[in-house]
């Protein structure tokens, strides 16, 4: 087998959107509470050794890894318009359907929904992995083995986030996104996290039935909103946002602008020190577009 040790769980062309004029970020570990010395490029973060390296029926394979690839060749080329486009909500409707898809497959992808991915599938029945009869002989250990294998998992996010997208009437809801952005002459330093979408329901099973925002590059994100916002987006909102973008992030967290990545682990660190007060800030964030 032959192929990467290195698996992003954040794809390298998204963190390439972050990165500042030397093509680097700041980063900052949130685990340890330390600042990474010297900048990093999109190839040396965001990633796990191995983490799609499998074994099936005795062999190594890194079959997920290569489904995410052939995503992320096509997610790439319209990501690259959205960001340079000087007016991003006006983008073509492929452009936006393959947006869509992909903030769906990110949300699923990155390692904080390990666990979620787990406990759904431990809820599935026999007739619901229809993979084999009742009568199978060993069926109920062979269940529980299928149900516990990382090869598995990693399927069934792939599964998941296709699953919510074809649930979902792109066409009717074109007008429930929304894209900030700075003006083309304006440097942003916009924050990503290794959890990086933020939802209003953060038991939501599929995200495009929620209310949810990202990050899209250092200078741009996105909303998804069920409610039409009551007033225009303001610095206070992009600060909410990065906020809370690093006190849900697991590891790490990256910036273009080491000052202002400071500054929002200062702020997170003495403000929001309780669950009840990020819970609070994620209610100010979806104020804006509550009814």
């Amino acid at each position: 087998m032959n192929g990467s040790i290195k698996h992003h769980v954040i794809p390298e062309f998204f963190i390439k959107g972050f990165c500042g004029s030397d093509s680097k970020v700041s980063v900052y570990y949130t685990d340890r509470a330390k600042l990474e010395k010297g900048r990093r490029s999109a190839s040396q973060i965001f990633y796990e050794r191995h983490r799609n390296t499998h074994i099936i029926n005795g062999k190594k394979t890194q079959i997920i890894e290569t489904i995410y690839g052939v995503n992320e060749n096509i997610f790439s080329k319209a990501y690259e318009r959205i960001i340079s486009n000087e007016f991003p909500n006006d983008i073509s409707y492929y452009d936006y359907i393959q947006l869509i898809y992909f903030l769906e497959e990110l949300h699923w992808r990155v390692p904080s929904q390990d666990t979620k991915t787990k406990n759904i599938i431990n809820e599935l029945s026999f007739d619901d992995l229809g993979l084999f009869s009742k009568d199978s002989i060993n069926n109920e250990e062979v269940y529980k083995k299928i149900k516990n294998d990382n090869a598995f998992i990693e399927i069934a996010k792939i599964l998941k986030s296709n699953q919510n997208y074809n649930s979902y009437d792109s066409r009717k809801n074109i007008n429930d996104w929304l894209i900030s952005y700075l003006p083309i002459n304006e440097e942003g330093c916009n924050i990503l996290g290794d959890n990086p979408i933020i939802l209003e329901n953060k038991n939501a099973e599929n995200i495009l039935d929620s209310n949810f925002v990202v990050n899209l590059s250092k200078d741009k994100a996105i909303y998804k909103f069920l409610n039409k916002p009551k007033r225009k987006l303001t610095k206070r909102d992009q600060l909410n946002l990065d906020l809370l973008t690093f006190l849900q992030a697991k590891k790490m967290v990256c910036c273009s602008n080491t000052d202002y990545l400071n500054d929002v682990v200062d702020c997170a660190r003495s403000f929001y020190n309780t669950d009840e007060r990020v819970e609070i800030l994620r209610k100010e964030i979806f104020t804006l577009f509550n009814k």
